[in-house]
């Protein structure tokens, strides 16, 4: 029993760090579907599509379209214990709108870490949003 306890004590920390790692790609994905999802709308509507944070990134965003008839079409719920920033003290747009074409004319990067800075070997994942509007997730800063 004690060996066993000593075992778990032992693989306690890489598991909180397996936990806050999967967060960290969860919240990337969901950042990812929802900008392609956004891009979608804009395209098969032909109008504007918004993608905005709650507060901030972390706190959640929504998908609305704009113009007569917006609607809400998509919200994500907060993000515990992450932070998403684009790595720079430039912070992150206030939201992504993507046109009728699904263009955005602005380039982004969506960097999602852990909020807590004393919890080390997790490593960043970010969102990238290219010139043409299309995401894509990377391991490594966007370009």
């Amino acid at each position: 029993l004690a060996v066993a306890g000593g075992l778990a004590a032992l693989a306690a920390p890489s598991f909180k760090q397996f936990i806050l790692a999967q967060r960290i790609k969860s919240a990337t994905y969901e950042l990812n579907a929802s900008l392609a999802y956004a891009r979608s709308e804009a395209i098969m509507r032909n109008r504007n599509v918004t993608l905005g944070k709650n507060g901030t990134w972390a706190g959640g965003w929504s998908v609305a379209s704009t113009g007569t008839g917006a609607a809400t079409l998509r919200t994500q719920d907060a993000f515990k214990k992450l932070v998403i920033d684009n790595g720079t003290d430039n912070g992150v747009p206030a939201d992504v709108t993507y046109d009728g074409s699904g263009r955005t004319g602005t380039s982004a990067t969506f960097r999602v870490k852990v909020a807590d800075s004393s919890i080390a070997n997790v490593a960043p994942r970010y969102v990238c949003l290219s010139l043409t509007g299309k995401p894509y997730n990377k391991e490594s800063a966007c370009p």
